[in-house]
């Protein structure tokens, strides 16, 4: 669980002892799928580069923050921006 403020500001977390021990988040697997035509790369960060330069319909978003070294969530977020914004034609959701 994610606590934020009034003004939107993370002010602290909390992992409940059922989600630490495992459940069905830690069984999605998402695999973000390139778009044949993205826009121009000059258009995004760094870390957003980084990320789309390994999404290959193969690698799913556990193991691209594995080989960037940040965190799982943070890549979900760059992947949903990077899809509504064409960089990537869908995102394939697992569960298993």
């Amino acid at each position: 669980m994610v606590m934020v403020d009034e003004r939107g500001q993370v002010v602290g977390t909390e992992v409940s002892e059922r989600a630490s021990a495992g459940g069905v988040l830690d069984r999605i697997r998402i695999r973000p799928l390139p778009s044949k035509n993205p826009p121009s790369l000059d258009a995004l960060s760094r870390d957003e580069w980084r990320v789309f330069a390994l999404c290959d319909g193969i690698r799913t978003t556990h193991e691209i923050s594995s080989i960037l070294g940040i965190p799982e969530g943070m890549v979900r977020l760059i992947v949903e921006s990077l899809r509504a914004r064409g960089y990537l034609s869908d995102v394939v959701v697992e569960v298993g």
